[in-house]
């Protein structure tokens, strides 16, 4: 049910998007706000990095 409510299109609530299988992505998680971070642009704010899925950094 939690899911749901990460995988409903906002303006409509009732409706429910599907999750499929695809090529891992990359992400990078900040300890700031993204605004800061393009300001300070150092890897201290950087609290995880991922390439295709795989966690490389902090290592």
């Amino acid at each position: 049910m939690a899911l749901r409510l990460f995988t409903g299109e906002p303006q409509r609530a009732g409706r429910t998007c599907w999750l499929t299988d695809r090529p891992a992505a990359d992400l990078c998680r900040l300890r700031v706000p993204l605004r800061e971070a393009l300001r300070a642009l150092s890897g201290e704010l950087v609290r995880a990095a991922y390439m295709a899925g795989r966690r490389i950094a902090p290592v």
